[in-house]
């Protein structure tokens, strides 16, 4: 507040809104503010200086080599090699029917063998078998048919003897007692017929009909 009245001169009280002497109002002076600037640059300078993160040395990158692919084989190719590894169960079943063809055919060459041996011509296989062993006969006698054809009899005191031989042709069998005189007359052809599941066997004679062999076994 100014100490003297603009408007006339006179001294003025402290905290006076009027003069005491003119009445005049007062004006209180407004100094301008003055900037100071010298604070707001301390106040920058007292700015912290952001901190500046160093920057850590980064590790060497290691290039690793790229793996190596083996090439593939074409599927083909990897098909055959599969089929060309052995298999050896299968070799050995094979094997085995191979042995069993060939033992059966060993089987069937040897009976007939045997069959032609004793003239089987046009006579199955396995009426040729059914005569082989030792007969009773209707005569008293047993007769031996041996599968070498050769025909044996066997006489009470004697024991087995051969007579002669046997075949079998054109569905007849045929003695010949070429080794005694004394059964010549059993020497002929004979037509036969199997019964009671080959254990009985009638022979009856081609030249005469009245004549009949019975065999049993």
């Amino acid at each position: 507040m100014p100490n003297f009245c603009l408007k006339c001169g006179a001294k003025l009280d402290e905290d006076s809104a009027f003069c005491m002497m003119c009445g005049a109002k007062i004006k209180e002076k407004t100094i301008p503010q003055v900037e100071d600037k010298k604070p707001k640059k301390q106040a920058e300078e007292k700015k912290p200086i952001p901190k500046t993160e160093e920057k850590k040395p980064q590790a060497p990158i290691k290039h690793e080599p790229a793996p190596v692919i083996a090439p593939t084989q074409p599927a083909q190719q990897q098909t055959y090699l599969k089929e060309k590894k052995p298999k050896t169960g299968l070799i050995i079943g094979i094997a085995a029917t191979i042995v069993v063809i060939v033992v059966v055919l060993a089987v069937l060459l040897f009976f007939l063998f045997q069959g032609s041996i004793n003239g089987g011509e046009g006579v199955g296989l396995s009426d040729t078998i059914k005569f082989y062993g030792t007969w009773d006969t209707s005569l008293a006698i047993p007769f031996i048919f041996n599968s070498d054809t050769s025909w044996d009899i066997e006489l009470p005191l004697l024991g087995s003897t051969q007579v002669g031989y046997w075949t079998i042709k054109d569905n007849k069998i045929h003695l010949t007692a070429s080794l005694s005189e004394d059964w010549s007359y059993l020497s002929g052809a004979y037509e036969y017929d199997f019964s009671s599941d080959g254990n009985t066997c009638t022979l009856t004679s081609t030249a005469t009909s009245y004549f009949v062999i019975t065999l049993t076994r």
